[in-house]
């Protein structure tokens, strides 16, 4: 259910790296909410839509953007756990049991990286367990397992964040989620928020416009989302995100 019927809704799957935990979104489905009663409600079925793989997570986002709340919360988004998987079932008496498929799901047959306690909003810890396959392993024949690189022996060190630091990879995918501005005692805030494909980049906001200002640090709300509100004397005519890692994107405000 939503409140706002005219606003389609996105249906994504969140694929996670079994090493590094990285999430990543992959797209089921797009629906319009009912514009008659119930209104808002939005039925999502998949019918012989292939969503593979398996995922325990999906999300629902507002396609026409998000906003930033308080302690991380983002209004227009909902993360949803999977809680039950149907397996097949026997349908003529005396066939052999079916076997429940467990190594069809990713997070059991290879692990989902990083495990840690507490509030995703912490700093992440230097040596965190990484979750891997499920053991004893609940079938025969057991499935291969992940091998993940053994985690770097050098030591964390904290660096000033900088805009023009020089990425070491291939850059990130930035996708800007939403960029409002308002007007208030004279100035005028925008507020951007902004999605990095990589859960290690650090995200930096530029104004563009009469009052233009230069990249700063974005504030992490967690799952690689990044928040600024920025004042500015004048109306902004675009926004840039850009991220230590190379990526960028600009929307007009």
């Amino acid at each position: 259910m939503s409140t706002d019927p005219s606003s389609t809704i996105q249906w994504y799957a969140i694929d996670i790296d079994p090493c590094t935990g990285e999430e990543s979104e992959r797209n089921l489905e797009l629906v319009e909410p009912e514009s008659a009663a119930p209104i808002g409600r939005s039925t999502f079925r998949l019918g012989k839509t292939d969503a593979s793989p398996v995922t325990r997570y999906v999300g629902f986002r507002y396609t026409n953007g998000v906003v930033p709340g308080p302690r991380g919360i983002i209004a227009g988004q909902f993360i949803q756990p999977i809680f039950t998987y149907i397996f097949p079932e026997l349908i003529d008496f005396g066939n052999p049991e079916p076997v429940n498929e467990f190594d069809l799901i990713p997070y059991i047959a290879l692990g989902s990286g990083p495990f840690e306690f507490g509030n995703f909003l912490a700093a992440p810890l230097a040596t965190p367990t990484i979750v891997g396959q499920l053991d004893p392993w609940p079938g025969f024949p057991v499935p291969p397992s992940t091998s993940c690189p053994p985690p770097s022996s050098t030591s964390a060190t904290t660096t000033s964040a900088s805009a023009s630091s020089t990425p070491t990879g291939p850059p990130d995918i930035i996708t800007i989620l939403a960029a409002l501005t308002r007007n208030g005692k004279g100035m005028t805030v925008t507020t951007v928020t902004a999605l990095s494909s990589s859960s290690s980049a650090q995200l930096f906001l530029s104004i563009v416009g009469a009052d233009a200002v230069e990249a700063q640090p974005m504030t992490p709300l967690g799952f690689n989302e990044f928040t600024l509100d920025v004042s500015t004397k004048g109306k902004p005519t675009s926004v840039i995100v850009t991220s230590n890692l190379g990526g960028s994107a600009t929307e007009g405000v």
